[in-house]
């Protein structure tokens, strides 16, 4: 027979007693775990402490939801509480290949039973444990292929549930890629003078494959906002004067909202494929009627492939991103710190895309640059160019260098005279005397070296795309190719604000 600690006056009671002696506290009714020997409460069906499963304990079972997509039920789940919590379900939009359609189901995160908790740590293949309030919870089999914290599941195959779609080539002879690299080339501020000079290889075609995934981010989040206010002041200077000044201070107050934002994510669908950017440009300005639905019977090169599961989790997220960068601008006040989101993305629609590309090796001074884009809608030139920005970068130092002495050698003066001031003691008008008109002459010197340097900047790039412009005309003159247009000549030559 044992002793306890009565929790009420700390008095020591036998095991035997269901009462402290002391007190009177009322013990509360327990049994002894057979695994750990841990005393818990007598309604318990698993151990707090250990995780033993007492007998009686009723199996869940499997919900048609979670069925594999060849109806084969899941493997049953033991709840740890007497309430019995099936896995939450939320439905994606269903693809067809391309006319039949089958749902796909996805489940949301195991939650813990006693607080509801999404936040779980794995402690074996069969339980976990809430970070939260520390209950011990049975997780399904592996057989459900089930992730826990903050993470999606879907029970079957993405590919059942995308819509299917194949581009036609829009460019489909070598020398409108040719004439068109050579323009995106003029175009970019980085590439040589003569960068026309460079020579093109066979020209390459290929298949990217993409998917358009269109979302919804529904999230909760949390900031602490500041709210900036004038307060005025009185400060005495030496002489006992008093002044009134104002300065701004923060009032700090907890902030927190939900938002719900659609968004449409453009995700490389195998590892091969990651323009995204340039792909979701080219869809948009693809002709109409070049994207095709595709049925399994039409003769293509490459077929689109079905969603991969990672492509479409990498687009939920950025959905995700989109919805938390959204929530940072709707935030009231001045500033804010302490920014927390949480949240999920359901998927309403999945496309998949064959896209067709074209590729070339432009050699340009011995040196092979690979230069791809899709084949249909605005050319947009990807992959390595020749950079000679370096040439222009050296051209504005070589100029501005003196004005940067200059600027050097009156900081280190006002330095000087500002350690001498203070050793020798001068009043602080004598002081200020001393040190003014060097520290003029400092900031005015590096106000004007860096307006030098801009238009240095803007000069020197002006100068060599109209120098640019005229190579790349007779480039094309030569191969027969159309001039370039008025519209690429002002995109190539425009002045810009940016600088190298």
């Amino acid at each position: 027979m044992g002793i306890r600690i009565c929790p009420e006056c700390g008095g020591k009671v036998s095991t035997s007693r269901n009462e402290c002696i002391h007190c009177g506290y009322v013990f509360p009714a327990t049994k002894v775990c057979p695994d750990c020997e841990e005393s818990i409460d007598v309604s318990a069906k698993v151990c707090p402490i250990c995780g033993y499963i007492f007998e009686n304990v009723v199996e869940m079972q499997p919900s048609t939801a979670l069925e594999n997509a060849d109806n084969t039920p899941q493997v049953t789940i033991a709840p740890i509480v007497p309430v019995v919590v099936p896995v939450a379900t939320e439905t994606v939009q269903t693809m067809q290949q391309p006319t039949n359609a089958t749902p796909i189901d996805e489940t949301t995160p195991i939650v813990c039973p006693q607080c509801g908790s999404n936040d779980i740590e794995l402690k074996s293949s069969e339980l976990g444990k809430c970070k939260h309030c520390g209950t011990t919870v049975v997780l399904p089999k592996k057989e459900q292929n089930v992730t826990v914290v903050n993470n999606f599941v879907v029970s079957n195959n993405s590919e059942d549930s995308a819509q299917y779609y194949i581009i036609n080539r829009e460019r489909t002879l070598d020398d409108e890629f040719r004439r068109e690299a050579y323009v995106a080339l003029t175009e970019d501020r980085r590439t040589p003078v003569d960068v026309s000079n460079g020579v093109f290889d066979y020209i390459g075609e290929g298949v990217e494959q993409y998917i358009e995934v269109d979302a919804v981010a529904n999230i909760t989040y949390s900031a602490t906002v500041g709210y900036d206010y004038q307060v005025q002041y009185t400060e005495v200077d030496s002489n006992g004067n008093r002044h009134t000044k104002t300065k701004t201070e923060t009032r700090w107050e907890p902030f927190s909202g939900s938002l719900i934002k659609d968004s449409t994510v453009y995700v490389g669908n195998d590892e091969h494929s990651f323009r995204q950017k340039s792909f979701e440009h080219a869809l948009k300005s693809a002709n109409i009627g070049s994207v095709v639905p595709y049925n399994g019977t039409q003769a293509v090169d490459v077929a689109p492939l079905p969603p991969e599961r990672s492509a479409i989790e990498d687009a939920k997220k950025t959905c995700i991103d989109r919805a938390e960068s959204e929530a940072k601008r709707s935030l009231p006040g001045d500033h804010y710190r302490d920014f927390h989101a949480s949240g999920s993305a359901t998927v309403k629609s999945v496309n998949s895309y064959a896209a067709p590309t074209q590729d070339s090796l432009l050699n340009y001074k011995d040196t092979d640059y690979l230069c791809q884009s899709f084949a249909f809608g605005s050319f947009v030139l990807d992959g390595d160019v020749p950079d000679d920005s370096n040439s222009i970068h050296k051209a504005v130092e070589k100029r501005t260098t003196p004005f940067l002495i200059a600027s050097l050698a009156l900081a280190a003066v006002t330095l000087l005279l500002s350690i001498i001031a203070c050793t020798c003691k001068l009043t602080y008008s004598g002081g200020q005397a001393t040190i003014a008109v060097p520290l003029s002459l400092m900031m005015a010197m590096f106000v004007a070296t860096m307006i030098y340097t801009i238009l240095l900047y803007r000069k020197f790039i002006k100068a060599a795309q109209i120098e640019k412009v005229k190579a790349t005309s007779e480039r094309l003159e030569a191969l027969n190719f159309a001039p370039m247009t008025e519209e690429e000549i002002k995109k190539a030559t425009k002045q810009l604000a940016k600088v190298l």
